[in-house]
């Protein structure tokens, strides 16, 4: 019997090793958690059907769950012993076989204990440290139909503690439970934020097998077979797909499910691209870089239901331009095919755009064809050419990648969105007659939205001023009311025309607005301009500097210099000879003589104004002498000594220097030189009194 029991376990090892997908895996599961699979024998035991479930539940369970540690309990009145085997290995294998065995009808009468064994099942996952993100899985059609509601709402307690410790409960409610059991075990799943699956429903089974299988399916077909019949459905598989999944529910095993590629050749586990994973009730089909084209799956079967999906890894996605359009401009719908990160180029293909806004919808095709506004052809970007809005509007964005001999498809969405966007006007402005070489104004420009004044800088305007033969003329842009920031929404434009004839004036704006480079642009022709030419003169031989010098102006010239010499020489002399100063009085105390006073010629005054002579005072009875007077002092010469003259009481020589209250004597007579007058000077008596 061990013997026979080991020789199952290799042979179950061998089969769910090499029937498992290689690559499906249940979503949001952490690599180091622990599964926990509770089965109520009582609910099994009671019909076939729900044996069949349970089986196929737990066998897609162990061959989904990559790097869990899986743990098995079966359960009713008590709760039984926990088996707990590493994923992938043979004793886990072994393990389901044992379990599945003990399976079977019952005539056990009642329920299994929910409240022991999901208490049995906290404290195993507490024991054995089961990290967040652990599960419980129960299988069970048994709600606690007959219990009281005091009974349930413990159960619900219960429940409420994996929640603490982020575990979850999910539960298989087999296809014998009451509607009544249905709605209180899927509120035991909720609380714990679980899912409830209802396994007696098809649909429910092929949600199961999906996200056990971390598969997210789009259902193909879905049907109950009569007596013999047979349900086909077609799968388009688009070029360059990674891999294709096709997973098959059925309420069965009789049902028989075959797929076809698109040569007609069935899908068979001897081949290299395709695995099979099978169950009772499920059949998962992986084909990896299937080829495209249009695949058939085929169900037959009696009185049964079934359920196909397929899940399509295909590297191909749409990236559309979302721009924000101009109002009142035609939109150049762009899009790109790319292969993950590269751009894929493709035969046959095309873009159908679907733009829908609350005032309709309207299909554009999208090609890459380097025609109908497309640039380029077989650069994986595909374009088309759109009416412009004439409102502000968002708008959806369909898109769906199609062939041409090929009903497969890639979608994709995006959204649209028209906005009023700055506009350019320009008004010419004919200045009429100009002078050749004047600057005038030719144009006015004015920036607006949605008939808003819209200010820019004179940076953001690119002008051209032609003249009537297309040559560019000297022009500048000046802003008119501009703000303290230096923008405005008027500005004009000046030039300097060159010959008479229609000028014209193209002008540009270049900016961005919602985040969006933009230009647009406005031309006007037809500025009448006249040029006024200035007349023709003969040339005239140019005087020179000097010959333009009227004679009077020469001669009053020369007379300025002559009287300017004449002040000069006379300035020197006098700082040469400086004013004679001193007064001279007799011995009675009366002012004799008054040397600033003294009457010159006027060439002595000029050239030797310090010079006195001796003759110029008539009380001084000395001939051919003469007082100087000099910066350093004055003195008295005499071209010899004269006898009567006496200095202080002593013979004078023929130089005497004066000092102030020096005493001079001559013929008798006492006279005193003093450089100050006295203050009593104008008491005294003066020379004529």
């Amino acid at each position: 019997m061990r013997f026979l029991m080991l020789f199952l376990g290799i042979f179950a090892a061998l089969v769910l090793t090499i029937d498992r997908p290689a690559n499906v895996s249940a979503d949001g599961v952490p690599p180091d958690s622990r599964h926990l699979i509770a089965l109520d024998t009582f609910a099994v035991g009671r019909s076939i059907n729900d044996e069949s479930v349970a089986r196929s539940s737990i066998r897609n369970i162990a061959n989904a769950a990559p790097g869990v540690d899986i743990t098995l309990m079966r359960y009713g009145t008590t709760p039984g012993g926990f088996f707990r085997f590493e994923y992938d290995s043979p004793s886990l294998a072994e393990g389901i076989i044992e379990f599945e065995s003990l399976m079977g009808p019952t005539t056990l009468s009642g329920n299994g204990d929910q409240f022991r064994a999901i208490a049995a099942s906290f404290d195993y996952l507490s024991d054995i440290e089961a990290p967040s993100g652990s599960r419980l899985t129960l299988i069970t059609s048994d709600g606690m139909d007959e219990a009281a509601n005091s009974a349930r709402g413990r159960l619900l307690s219960l429940v409420e503690l994996f929640i603490t410790q982020n575990w979850t409960i999910d539960v298989l409610m087999l296809p014998s439970a009451s509607q009544d059991s249905r709605a209180f075990l899927t509120e035991v799943s909720e609380r714990t934020n679980g899912v409830a699956y209802d396994m007696g429903d098809i649909g429910g089974l092929s949600s199961f097998i999906a996200s056990t299988n971390g598969l997210n399916i789009e259902p193909v077909v879905q049907t109950r077979l009569s007596r013999g019949a047979e349900a086909l459905a077609s799968l388009e598989i688009p070029p360059l797909t990674d891999r294709v999944t096709i997973s098959v529910a059925r309420d069965s095993a009789s049902t028989q499910v075959d797929v076809f590629d698109p040569r007609g050749a069935v899908l068979l586990s001897l081949r290299p691209d395709t695995t099979i994973t099978e169950t009772e009730l499920s059949v998962i089909f992986e084909v990896t870089e299937p080829e495209a084209g249009q695949w058939i799956a085929r169900a037959s079967g009696s009185e049964s239901s079934v359920l196909i999906g397929a899940e399509l890894s295909n590297g191909l996605h749409i990236a559309f331009d979302e721009l924000t359009v101009p109002v009142d401009e035609p939109v150049l719908l762009s899009a790109t095919v790319l292969d993950g990160e590269d751009s894929a180029v493709l035969s046959g293909a095309f873009i159908e755009a679907t733009l829908s806004s609350p005032s309709g919808s309207s299909v554009h095709i999208l090609r890459d064809s380097g025609t109908a506004g497309d640039q380029i052809e077989g650069d994986g970007i595909y374009s088309a050419l759109a009416p412009e809005f004439k409102n502000q509007v968002t708008s959806g964005v369909e898109l769906v990648l199609r062939w041409e001999n090929l009903d497969a498809e890639i979608t994709g969405q995006a959204t649209l969105k028209a906005e009023y966007f700055p506009t350019l006007q320009v008004n010419g402005v004919s200045p009429g007659p100009v002078d050749l070489g004047d600057e005038v104004r030719v144009a006015e420009i004015a920036i607006s939205k949605a008939e808003f004044p819209y200010p820019v800088s004179a940076d953001s305007l690119t002008v051209d001023v032609l003249s009537p033969d297309r040559r560019p003329l000297s022009s500048k842009i000046i802003a008119v009311d501009g703000d303290s920031d230096g923008l405005s929404w008027n500005f004009q434009i000046l030039a300097v025309p060159t010959a008479t004839g229609q000028h014209s004036v193209v002008a540009a704006l270049s900016d961005s607005y919602l985040d969006r480079p933009f230009g647009v642009s406005e031309s006007v022709s037809a500025i009448d301009i006249g040029i006024i030419l200035p007349p023709v003169i003969l040339p005239v031989p140019e005087e020179t500097f000097m010959e333009q010098i009227p004679g009077w102006a020469w001669a009053l010239a020369g007379l300025a210099i002559a009287v300017s010499l004449l002040f000069a020489v006379k300035r020197v002399l006098e700082a040469i000879h400086p004013v004679p100063y001193g007064y001279l009085y007799d011995d009675s105390g009366r002012m004799l003589f008054d040397f600033r006073r003294a009457r010159l010629s006027w060439i002595k005054r000029t050239f030797s104004r310090n010079r006195v002579p001796t003759s110029a005072l008539p009380e001084f009875a000395v001939e051919g002498g003469e007082f100087i007077f000099t910066q350093n002092g004055a003195q008295l010469r005499t071209r010899e000594e004269v006898p009567n003259l006496r200095v202080n009481g002593r013979p004078a020589g023929t130089m005497t220097k004066l000092v102030d209250q020096i005493r001079l004597g001559i013929g008798g007579r006492l006279i005193t030189f003093k450089l100050k007058r006295p203050t009593l000077d104008s008491l005294s008596p003066q020379p004529g009194d």
